[in-house]
């Protein structure tokens, strides 16, 4: 008697952890498809029409995830025929010569112009342009204050990406 009391809790235990286990590896099925390079937003196929619009002239490619870390940016703008926008038409910088008021930046003009007139949304966006301070370092362009400015970041970190042609 005392076995069979068990017996069908003990179907049930066998039939809860198999429909457990049949979830999980939908779920593990479904999501190991979702990396960061399949999440960016490409501007040249959005899911939102109103972003194709938003993309400013003299830039071919965005992506607003802002997940992007260097490599991933540079390998973003190659698939779509571009490359990252330069500091000073060159690919390292010190940041100090000449000053960034200075600067030129594809796409985004001079240093400390309004961000309001660049056209793009208002977050951090990788340069094609190294830090040579800084071994593992590239420089991004940000709104910083409401004008264009730069910054470095180490290229394992993540921002968003604008490419030029």
């Amino acid at each position: 008697m005392h076995d069979s009391a068990l017996a069908p809790s003990g179907r049930r235990g066998k039939r809860l952890s198999a429909l457990l286990a049949c979830l999980f590896a939908c779920l593990l099925f479904f999501f190991s498809g979702c990396t960061p390079a399949n999440r960016t937003q490409d501007m040249r196929k959005p899911e939102n029409p109103a972003l194709e619009q938003a993309l400013p002239s003299g830039f071919i490619a965005l992506s607003e995830s802002r997940t992007n870390n260097y490599a991933d940016a540079v390998a973003f703008c190659k698939r779509h025929g571009g490359r990252l926008p330069r500091i000073n038409n060159s690919d390292s910088w010190d940041g100090r010569n000449p000053p960034a008021r200075d600067i030129h930046i594809d796409g985004f003009g001079y240093g400390h112009r309004p961000w309001s007139e660049v056209g793009l949304p208002s977050a951090a966006y990788w340069t094609g342009t190294a830090d040579t301070d800084n071994a593992g370092y590239s420089w991004f362009v940000s709104a910083y204050g409401g004008n264009v400015d730069v910054d470095s970041s180490h290229q394992s970190d993540g921002t968003s990406v604008v490419c030029v042609p």
